[in-house]
């Protein structure tokens, strides 16, 4: 609804949405600018283009010849034109001065079609338009994309043309219903509008009526009545048709009232909403423009219409309402003689460089001098009706019966009288006041049983009015306080909030204050307004408010020139930059609140509503931007904000809770920031006993607060809240009270600080929700530094992590001992790193087994490493260090799944962090080369390195995203030392940008690395996974990349040369130490059938010439089949045993046709197909077959017999295969 405001110059420069002065909040999105900049379209680019297929389309009408092939023809063609057409959408004007080239060709080749054609030659309506049908639907995208007003002025108006368009008309009417050809008929109407406009009588050029037929204009009327009944865009077409007929000096006398009586009729007659649409449309299009002395006779015969708004045929219908109102707006305007109010306001003198410099000549305004001198004059009694019918339409559920009705209620009110005006004036501001309550603590409003509906086309109204002039001055005082409350409008009701559309159409009602008002007349309200429409454009939750209120404030800025700031608030708060809401809360907010008329508007928003709202988000963001504002005016926030925030946090309403819990952390965490010598020593140097109770209350909060509160609904919330208010508070060093007094909303006894704080902390450390958990880990965090960890809080946080606990309290405390500070870990450092290790383990018994448990504790070992830093060392002994990294490589062998998924890469994921973060520690501790051998020596980091190379190609983007950047980030640190280092960092440098995301990227850099024996085995591991994925993507990169390599490997190599250089056999030897190692794992072995099929597909296998290999091959491959129920274990395995069958060793052959045949009566129907399909293949690609009578026979039992039968009718036929095959 709200457009952007126009830019505003000042001093020559240029202020606006797209030349503002660039700014912190700016900077971010030039890039954005650039590319947008690139795709503005300033010309017709694809002009040539079009003339050209526009050309190829008129020659499918050159002569008749082959119709089909021209038909084709055309629809391709103007296939083409549409895309093009639909770029310049939003800017139509871009094709005017080529529209006469792209219409009138068109237009004059049918034309000559519509005047050459007989219709008694044309055997098929349909066909014959067919051919046409192209042409209009190239039309019909025109008048589309530039609108229909400008596309018919270039169509042919003759008056000679009239008849035949008509009879085409009539033609298309009487013999063809199809509707594909509603473009045609929609065309046609269009043009016969223009040609109903033709500057002679009528009855002239109607030549019909000599051979008897209906008079000119009864034809097209009727022909328009048939088409308001359409589905399709031609009832508007008939209603243009009729608009412009029957508003002719010629036609009005006599068809007006006839056609009038008959819509009426028609109107309260019909239940189909298609026929009542038509109706109501041409009515609407009628009265728009037909002459006033002509129509007020049918006013009194259509008013029963106005009233069918209730009607319960129409009351379910947003399109009926629409145009019934439209309707009404247009009978109440025909009442009144066309004037415009000169008792209206009328701010004359708009210069915006006046406005700006303050230069601007005051004025002065008299309602009293203005009064109308035709104020005397009668308005008719149905009048009141009209305006109740509009006044109720400001209520409609639906926002376009309601901005219907708002333009409907400025247009009619600019033609009253000005005590009738007025009073139009009262109603709509009487809307506002509907339902409005007195607030509870008397302070203010309660908003919470209005209708947002009322209040939103209250505002329409309003603004409608402001803009005509037609809201008096004297009027403001009224509305003004209305309007401020309808840009806070926002209600929850239910599991939604209602108000996006109120404050919408608040900020255009301050849109047009801004143009319609001189600013004298604003100034005892500009304050108000600038203060209210800042804080919606940084502190309102949608993004388009933001934007709308900074299109209001921009437009206040520019014409009024009287806002606080203006010029600073614009250029930095302007529609790019509110665009983002983290960036409105904390930075656009912090920056505008450095201007003192400003500040405590932000403050009191974000501490009352924002604190409040229901979006969790947006409480988050308040409490983040009500710390930066307290750096501002910390006397403010102490002051005022805490004291209004502080009985919130035991509020009934759970989200003013949270907020409030929220707000009072950040705030108290940036006061303690201001006053470096520490809150208490601050209280004590000023004296101020107010503080001190402050400082009392806030630590009473935790020990009193109510239990009912953290446990049951909202609980997660509530805890969440309250732990972060405890971290925030001890990273505070916020002063520790032994004993809270029991007087701060709690009724219990008194309690210590510290100890209430463990205990939430260490309650919300077992709760379901894992945000919780990891809020009260951070929790625990910060009070181990802020005061000593008990030693039984260690030891019950040991006895929770261990495998025999519940998961929720295994999740919990695995993650607390992590948090824990490095003195509180140093004294229990070998205890601590035990439970983790333990934690970290996978159980034997499944329902001990936890994903997230094992993650958290692989975390924290990690994260204890690295809080202790330096000091690692000397806490840490080498057999505990080996541990550590025994762990995380235990860690990366974590594969488990569940309904999830992979869960076991959480785990991989934590390893691997920790062992970036734990290596690198240790090598940059500064120890000398002997210590650091004895903790790390260089066989452990190659196997690191391995480890890393083996994620780093398997199929989990993020996997290989985190460890790719591990082994980068190793290699390239001092001091790490692994085998063939110089390698890896060849095929990785340091400046590597490789998207580890990508696999077209990774795979062809990392398949280098099977050149090196020590990471071989591995990388073929992380490889084989992945070829057996089930990303096509995935799966494709990696099975190419491994091709290109195998294929480029020597056939085999002299035993001095095998250490340099891999060859096919040391490659085949490999993957054989694979096989063996993985037998039976079906998480490597079925990927690694599928791996061994794609080696068979490009020759590998047979390139090894290996009987040894082939050999050991099978068998790994028969047993790993052996007994197995996996179908696509099977399948693949079946697929391999065919890959046998073609090896030139008919020993091996034989037995793999053998195997084959076995499956051709398994039990699953499946695994029965694809042998039987393998085995065909197998036999007509070998040539280890001497017998073609008997290969013909096998072949056709193979093809034949329909294997998805019963095991026991397929027996005959397998042992037949079988004796055919192992002869």
């Amino acid at each position: 609804m709200m457009a952007q405001a126009s830019p505003v110059h000042v001093d020559g420069e240029r202020v606006g949405e797209s030349g503002m002065k660039k700014s912190s909040s700016n900077l971010s999105r030039d890039g954005d600018l650039a590319a947008s900049l690139e795709d503005f379209v300033s010309y017709f680019r694809e002009a040539d283009s079009v003339y050209k297929i526009l050309e190829e389309l008129l020659q499918t009408l050159n002569p008749p010849g082959n119709d089909k092939s021209n038909e084709i023809i055309a629809e391709t063609t103007t296939r083409k034109i549409g895309p093009i057409l639909d770029k310049y959408q939003e800017q139509p004007h871009l094709l005017d001065a080529h529209l006469e080239t792209l219409v009138v060709p068109i237009v004059t080749r049918l034309r000559d079609e519509i005047l050459r054609v007989e219709w008694e030659s044309v055997p098929n309506v349909d066909e014959y338009l067919r051919r046409f049908q192209p042409f209009f639907h190239y039309l019909y995208h025109l008048t589309k994309v530039r609108g229909y007003k400008t596309i018919i002025k270039l169509f042919t108006h003759e008056a000679a043309d009239l008849e035949p368009v008509l009879e085409f008309l009539e033609k298309i009417a009487e013999s063809s219903r199809n509707p594909l050809f509603w473009e045609s008929r929609y065309v046609l109407l269009l043009w016969l509008s223009l040609l109903c406009m033709v500057p002679f009588d009528l009855q002239t050029i109607d030549s019909g009526v000599a051979f008897g037929r209906p008079p000119l204009v009864e034809r097209i009327v009727n022909l328009c009545k048939v088409y308001l009944y359409a589905i399709g865009k031609e009832h508007e077409g008939a209603a243009v048709v009729l608009m412009r007929l029957l508003t002719r000096r010629d036609t009005v006398t006599v068809h007006l009232t006839q056609f009038m009586a008959w819509a009426s009729q028609e109107i309260q007659r019909t239940d189909d909403v298609f026929e009542a649409r038509g109706v109501l449309l041409s009515l609407s299009a009628v009265y728009k423009t037909g002459p006033r002395d002509l129509l007020l006779p049918t006013l009194d015969g259509l008013l029963p219409c106005c009233l069918l708004v209730d009607d319960p045929r129409y009351k379910n219908n947003a399109l009926l309402r629409k145009l019934l109102m439209k309707l009404t707006q247009r009978v109440g305007l025909t009442y009144l003689p066309p004037r415009i109010a000169s008792w209206r306001y009328q701010r004359g003198f708009r210069s915006l460089h006046h406005n700006l410099s303050g230069t601007a000549p005051l004025q002065d305004f008299d309602p009293m001098s203005q009064r109308d001198l035709q104020d005397d004059t009668d308005v008719p009694e149905q009048f009141d009706t009209i305006v109740g019918i509009l006044l109720n339409g400001l209520r409609d559920k639906d926002t376009i019966v309601r901005w219907s009705s708002a333009k409907g209620v400025g247009r009619i009110t600019n033609r009253l009288p000005q005590d009738l005006a007025q009073d139009v004036v009262l109603s709509v501001i009487s809307l506002l006041e509907e339902d409005v309550l007195e607030a509870s603590d008397n302070q203010g409003t309660d908003l919470s049983q209005v209708s947002e509906h009322s209040w939103h086309g209250a505002c329409l109204a309003l603004a409608e009015l402001a803009r005509r002039g037609l809201l008096l001055p004297d009027k403001l005082s009224l509305v003004v306080p209305w309007i401020l409350k309808a840009l806070r409008f926002d209600e929850r009701r239910g599991m939604h909030s209602i108000g996006v559309n109120v404050r919408d159409s608040a900020c255009y009602v301050c849109w047009s204050f801004a143009r319609a008002y001189a600013p004298e007349v604003m100034k005892p309200y500009v304050v108000d307004i600038a203060k209210a429409l800042v804080v919606v454009s940084v502190c309102d939750r949608e993004v388009n408010i933001r934007r709308a209120a900074s299109a209001a404030f921009q437009e206040n800025v520019g014409r009024q020139g009287i806002f606080p700031h203006g010029i600073d608030i614009v250029t930095t708060a302007d529609y790019f930059a509110v665009g983002s809401r983290k960036s409105c809360f904390l930075e656009l907010a912090v920056h505008i609140a450095r201007f003192d008329e400003y500040r405590q508007p932000i403050f009191d928003h974000t501490s009352s509503v924002d604190v409040a709202h229901w979006d969790k988000s947006i409480r988050e963001l308040a409490a983040l931007a009500l710390g930066r504002l307290t750096a501002l005016d910390l006397a403010y926030a102490l002051e005022t904000i805490v004291p209004r925030l502080l009985p919130l946090v035991t509020s009934e309403d759970l989200n003013a809770r949270h907020g409030a819990l929220l707000a009072v952390a950040e705030i108290c965490l940036q006061w303690s920031t201001l006053v470096p010598g520490g809150i208490m020593q601050e209280i004590s140097a000023s004296g101020n006993e107010g503080l001190g109770r402050l400082v009392s209350a806030i630590s009473s909060v935790i020990p009193a607060y109510p239990r009912k509160y953290l446990n049951g609904f909202g609980s997660d919330l509530t805890q969440s809240a309250c732990c972060y208010l405890i971290s925030r508070l001890a990273e505070a060093k916020w002063p520790a009270e032994d004993v809270i007094p029991s007087t701060w909303w709690d009724h219990g006894e008194a309690a210590d600080m510290a100890q209430s704080w463990w205990t939430l902390a260490n309650n919300a450390l077992r709760h379901r929700d894992e945000t919780v958990q990891g809020i009260a880990a951070e929790a625990v965090e910060k009070l181990s530094l802020w005061a000593p960890v008990p030693k039984e809080t260690i030891l019950e946080y040991i006895s929770g992590a261990a495998p025999s606990s519940d998961p929720y309290s295994r999740r919990g405390c695995a993650l607390a001992l992590g948090a824990l500070s490095a003195d509180s870990i140093s004294a229990n450092f070998a205890e601590v790193v035990d439970a983790l290790i333990r934690a970290s383990e996978v159980q034997n018994q499944k329902e001990l087994n936890d994903a997230e448990s094992r993650r958290n504790a692989v975390f924290s070992v990690r994260k204890i490493c690295t809080n202790l830093g330096r000091r690692l060392l000397a806490v840490a002994s080498v057999d505990t260090f080996s541990r550590i990294l025994e762990c995380f490589f235990t860690a990366l062998q974590d594969y488990s799944t569940d309904s999830r998924g992979d869960v076991g890469s959480w785990v991989r994921e934590a390893a691997i962090l920790g062992f970036k973060d734990v290596i690198t520690l240790l090598l940059s501790a500064g120890t000398d080369g002997h210590q650091r051998d004895a903790f790390l020596d260089r066989t452990t980091m190659t196997r690191v390195t391995a480890a890393l190379c083996q994620q780093s190609v398997e199929k989990i983007d993020r996997m290989r995203d985190v460890a790719g950047h591990a082994l980068h980030a190793l290699i390239w640190t001092n001091g790490f030392e692994c085998e063939e280092q110089g390698r890896l960092q060849e095929i990785l440098p340091r400046e590597s940008h490789l998207n580890w995301h990508n696999a077209g990227e990774v795979y062809c850099a990392m398949i280098k690395v099977l050149d090196i024996a020590a990471y071989r085995e591995s990388l073929m591991l992380g490889l084989v996974v992945s070829v057996g994925g089930l990303s096509e993507s995935l799966v494709r990169f990696s099975s190419a990349s491994l091709v290109e390599y195998v294929s480029a490997l020597r056939a085999s190599s002299s035993s001095e040369e095998a250490n340099e250089e891999l060859d096919i056999d040391g490659f085949f030897a490999t993957a054989l130490n694979l096989f063996r190692a993985h037998q039976r794992h079906d998480r490597v072995s079925v990927p690694l059938l599928e791996f061994l099929n794609l080696l068979f597909d490009c020759g590998a296998v047979e390139r090894c010439n290996s009987s040894e290999v082939w050999e050991t091959l099978f068998e790994l491959v028969r047993k790993e089949l052996f007994k197995s129920k996996d179908v696509k274990k099977l399948v693949n395995g079946i697929r391999t045993f065919r890959g046998f069958a073609t090896l030139p060793s008919k020993a091996l052959c034989v037995r793999a046709l053998t195997q084959l045949v076995s499956y051709l009566v398994h039990p699953y129907p499946k695994v029965r197909r694809t042998s039987s399909e393998e085995l065909y293949l197998a036999l007509t690609t070998g040539d280890n077959y001497e017998s073609a009578e008997e290969l013909a026979e096998a072949e056709e039992l193979l093809l034949t017999v329909d294997w998805d039968m019963p095991v026991a009718h397929l027996k005959a036929s397998k042992e037949r295969l079988k004796t055919i095959i192992c002869s």
